[in-house]
């Protein structure tokens, strides 16, 4: 399984590359991936999902939103945390982060 940042958001795995149907489940998984292992807030999510128009259902669609996205990605890709939630996958499944390590390389490499 892997995620895609870089460009149009997509999830691969087996069964090829594919996007979330979602508009929501794409912004979801977008912020917590590009901030892997950390906890984004619901608040933050919220904001991110509806400015200042929030529903009064917030936040069983981002619960919502959250479920449908482990059935994805895995029950343990994404972690409840007391405010929030967190990416809890591999970094070497994110594309910015591999493409982070291979420039932190290859900048190693033309040093030596």
């Amino acid at each position: 399984m892997g995620i895609a940042v870089l460009g149009p958001l997509t999830i691969g795995g087996d069964q090829g590359e594919a996007t979330t149907p979602w508009r929501r489940d794409r912004i979801v998984l977008a912020a917590l991936a590009v901030r892997p292992g950390r906890v984004v807030t619901a608040d933050a999510l919220a904001d991110l999902l509806w400015r200042e128009a929030l529903p009064a259902s917030w936040q069983k669609v981002i619960q919502g939103c959250v479920v449908r996205l482990r059935k994805r990605l895995g029950s343990q890709a994404i972690e409840t945390a007391t405010n929030g939630y967190r990416l809890a996958v591999p970094l070497d499944q994110l594309d910015a982060q591999r493409f982070e390590h291979a420039v932190r390389r290859a900048r190693e490499l033309m040093a030596a």
